[in-house]
């Protein structure tokens, strides 16, 4: 589940939404929205607007706002606005008044303004509507985020379903779907292995009345997987996605497809949602406030989505574990082993009824040997390490605090407490030791407790709430959020490498172009507050931080400069500096520039063979 936003909620806001308003109501955020929205792009997944947007006048205001809940959203996600009619009295507030009504929506939701005015190039949006309705007083609606357009074209997402029993089961987990999915072409494929004739009656009826819906009989139990495998031959060939789905599985929420396929990139191979009836990692109960992604190492069969091209390269399910049992972990080993990622689509939930097919015939004594034969299938082709890895532990971050300050600001302590905490966390300080020291004995106890990731944050620093989970989102092997030197001339603490060719000094020169630019790729960084993935130091020599006049995180920036581990920084999420006399962000950085203080950087002596040598030979 990504975050969640409720925009102009005044006192009102939705429960487990952060609350963004221009007026202090309690709200986590108070921003006025001609500043922008204060998120990276694609981590929000439900933006919530009752009674908002008849605030925002038409024209440049009404642009912008609209062009950064796009930017802000990823694709599928849900959009839920109410607002007064424009023939309702209380349309007319003050100087507030409400343009909409059916049509506005309609229109607005093609990028085109409700009062048909040309909307400048910079602005974009793409939206579906769910859901349109309006009584005598007020219009909802409900829309859905359109970034992808591949998967709203042409191509089909085929999806497999294999009946058996319980026909009860599979009807209505086919009306589910024909009901909640609106917003992308499918096509159902039923493989019934059963001859009862209600099941056949039934399905007939569905395949002539739905042209999308087909349906094969099988003459004889195929079990599911070689359903599933009958089912592939009969999908659309030009399908781009792939639906395993058991039939004991019912769709609850509009736009889950969307959802569903967003997770999608070059690399990623296949994707499974959450659920209440599941093992592993893909349990709801995992899901965490902000994160709406997660990688894995197996994923669940019962509605697993795989790229078509990808199974037509490794093939179908492996009959060699009979009816069904662990083939998804094989098939899972089998999609990594191309080099492709799998990934838990946290913002979409499937309902799941649960061993429907297996329990009812087998006693607890033979389905417990059931699972034991299909494990012992599984090693004996893949082998124990590789059957280990499927279920590895959930991801430990160490939360590291290298107490600077003599002592540790109630500001910090505050935030840091409100702060969107990891799963498994452990928060470690290292007070009164010189920051080098503390850096490096914070490291090596992450390493102690085999923590995942280690988030460094500096105890002069003012936490936003959703730190953790936007750095963590962003999936980079080190990522920082942006801070601003705490003295003047402000200076974004994120710099550019430039080699001199006449002096043969590599420049280091903020990046002042950066800020507020979304994620970037950056040579160095602060550490200010910084999430990297523990791997990086098994690529680097310790000590990791070495003294050096010229910053310990700057010369650990130079080692994966060497190392060739890329560094990134979220330009857009700030984290305030607390400053002799004041809170330090970008407007102090925008006031030094319009004031013309504009700072130089600083230098460092390169190698004759263009080895990086941790020296500083001079501070400008």
């Amino acid at each position: 589940m990504g975050i969640k936003i409720d925009l102009g909620c005044g006192p009102n806001k939705r429960p487990s939404y952060i609350g963004i308003d221009v007026e202090p109501f309690g709200q986590e955020i108070i921003r006025d929205i001609r500043r922008g929205l204060p998120f990276s792009d694609g981590i929000v997944s439900e933006v919530n607007m009752e009674h908002f947007l008849e605030h925002i006048p038409p024209g440049e205001d009404l642009f912008f706002l609209i062009s950064e809940i796009y930017r802000v959203c990823h694709n599928g996600a849900l959009i839920h606005i109410r607002v007064p009619k424009i023939e309702y009295p209380l349309a007319f507030m003050g100087t507030h008044r409400s343009f909409w009504n059916k049509d506005c929506f309609i229109i607005f939701s093609k990028n085109l303004y409700p009062h048909k005015c040309n909307i400048p190039e910079c602005y974009n949006w793409n939206f579906s509507i769910n859901k349109l309705e309006e009584n005598n007083a007020e219009i909802v609606a409900e829309l859905t985020v359109v970034k992808h357009e591949v998967h709203a074209g042409t191509k089909k997402t085929s999806i497999i379903i294999v009946s058996y029993k319980n026909i009860d089961d599979t009807e209505r987990c086919i009306k589910s779907i024909i009901r909640w999915t609106k917003d992308i072409p499918y096509e159902i494929v039923v493989v019934n292995n059963s001859q009862e004739e209600k099941a056949i009656k039934l399905l007939n009826n569905f395949s002539e009345e739905y042209s999308h819906i087909k349906v094969f009989h099988s003459k004889e139990n195929l079990g599911w997987i070689g359903g599933i495998n009958k089912g592939y031959e009969l999908i659309n060939p030009e399908s781009e996605f792939v639906i395993f789905a058991n039939n004991d599985t019912v769709i609850t929420e509009n736009g889950w497809l969307s959802r569903l396929l967003s997770h999608f990139t070059e690399d990623t191979g296949a994707v499974g949602p959450v659920s209440n009836y599941i093992i592993g990692r893909q349990s709801i109960a995992f899901n965490h406030t902000g994160i709406w992604e997660e990688y894995t190492n197996t994923l669940i069969g019962f509605f697993m989505c795989i790229r078509k091209e990808i199974i037509d390269k490794i093939g179908l399910l492996d009959e060699r574990f009979g009816e069904g049992g662990a083939e998804d972990h094989d098939y899972s080993i089998r999609i990594r082993k191309e080099g492709y990622q799998l990934k838990i689509a946290r913002d979409v939930y499937i309902h799941h009824s649960g061993s429907k097919s297996f329990m009812p015939v087998l006693s607890p004594e033979g389905y417990n040997k059931f699972w034991k034969e299909k494990d012992n299938i599984l090693m004996q082709k893949w082998g124990e390490d590789e059957v280990k890895k499927l279920f590895l532990p959930p991801l430990k971050v160490v939360i590291a605090i290298p107490e600077k300050t003599d002592y540790v600001h109630r500001l910090f302590t505050y935030r840091l407490c409100q702060m969107v905490k990891p799963w498994n966390f452990t928060i470690v300080d290292c007070p009164r030791v010189l920051i080098h020291d503390a850096r490096n004995l914070l490291v090596k106890e992450a390493k102690r407790i085999e923590a995942h990731y280690i988030l460094f944050l500096d105890d002069d620093m003012i936490l936003p709430t959703d730190l953790f989970v936007r750095l963590f989102n962003h999936q980079a092997p080190i990522v920082s959020a942006l801070a601003f030197k705490r003295r003047p001339p402000y200076e974004p603490c994120i710099y550019h490498w430039e080699f001199n060719k006449n002096n043969g000094m590599l420049g280091v020169r903020p990046a002042y172009e950066l800020v507020k630019k979304g994620l970037k790729k950056v040579d160095a960084t602060g550490f200010g507050a910084i999430l990297i993935n523990m791997e990086v130091f098994d690529k680097i020599k310790e000590p990791w931080f070495e003294l050096r006049d010229y910053g310990e995180d700057i010369d650990f920036c130079l080692k994966c400069y060497d190392a060739g581990i890329p560094i990134y920084c979220d330009t857009d999420l700030i984290v305030q500096h607390i400053g002799d006399n004041e809170l330090v962000d970008e407007s102090n950085f925008e006031k030094s520039i319009s004031d013309g203080k504009i700072p130089q950087g600083i230098t460092v002596e390169i190698h004759e063979k263009d080895k990086v040598r941790r020296q500083l030979v001079s501070v400008l």
